[in-house]
């Protein structure tokens, strides 16, 4: 589940990258607060100065100018588009949590959590889903590209590869229980992605899974062909957000329980993760997320 922070957190992240120095220290360049979105969870640059932002709350797509609190214009509303039905005469959230773009097309992540309070099943969060992208800057448009996919959580539950980190169990769960299930990052690696757990964290150790062929998934239905999984020792936290940076990732990681939750670590972020071991090579501590 993403938190108010997050939003700030993403567009430091995934739209200024180039703001963030890199030498033997690195630092986050300063937020800005957007107004609009209550729950920003996932962006993606368009152009220098704009990038495109998720929130957790609905189920729009907004434009955002990065260097100024600018109010944002709504690119594309997602509730008649993705095919979930009303629920109590209202579409219920999709709870977006990742987004990551090849070429020109975006593919976005719901969570595939329970609710938070009650723990009940939300079939609109399962769903990963793509747009393509239009045009730049404040002349971005969006449209939605295929078919939304509805069953991956069944795949991931179903790969013998992942059958020790008891995903039917966890997803059983609310998402901020312990061993619980919430997916909250999406990540480009060429043509594949990666998707990031925020729980479980089984061992201690933060879980990836590639899925190699997004692209089939989403034009054609395809089976989603699944990578071997990724463990990562990020100080028993679990991903809550991952870019690609030139040949290695950045990542945010944190608790899986609030960050106000009694005993909850705070979080960090982990730069020059390399491909090839997927180790981390330094890391800092950020508050309020």
């Amino acid at each position: 589940m993403a938190l108010m922070m997050k939003a700030r957190l993403i567009l430091a992240l995934m739209t200024s990258l180039a703001e963030i120095l890199w030498s033997a220290d690195f630092q986050l360049s300063q937020p800005v607060k957007h107004p609009g979105a209550p729950d920003g969870s996932a962006g993606v640059a368009s152009g220098t100065n704009h990038f495109i932002d998720a929130c957790d709350e609905d189920n729009l797509l907004r434009l955002y100018p990065s260097d100024t609190d600018g109010k944002p214009k709504v690119l594309l509303d997602l509730n008649q588009l993705l095919g979930f039905p009303k629920d109590n005469g209202e579409f219920k959230e999709c709870d977006l949590e990742g987004a990551a773009r090849i070429g020109d097309r975006i593919y976005w992540i719901g969570s595939h959590s329970r609710s938070g309070k009650k723990g009940k099943v939300q079939p609109s969060r399962q769903v990963l889903f793509a747009t393509k992208v239009i045009g730049v800057g404040e002349e971005t448009k969006l449209e939605l590209v295929g078919k939304p996919f509805k069953g991956l959580l069944n795949a991931l539950i179903d790969d013998e590869r992942l059958k020790s980190f008891k995903l039917e169990e966890a997803a059983g769960k609310k998402p901020e229980e312990p061993r619980g299930l919430n997916i909250e990052s999406l990540c480009a690696d060429g043509e594949s992605l990666l998707i990031g757990f925020r729980n479980p964290v089984p061992d201690g150790k933060a879980l990836l899974v590639p899925l190699k062929n997004p692209a089939a998934v989403i034009d054609s239905g395809a089976s989603p062909m699944l990578g071997d999984p990724i463990r990562l020792d990020l100080r028993g936290l679990g991903i809550r957000d991952m870019a690609r940076w030139r040949e290695e990732f950045i990542i945010v990681a944190g608790d899986f329980r609030d960050r106000k939750a009694e005993g909850a670590q705070p979080s960090r972020l982990f730069g020059g993760v390399a491909k090839a071991r997927m180790r981390r090579r330094r890391s800092m501590a950020i508050s309020g997320i």
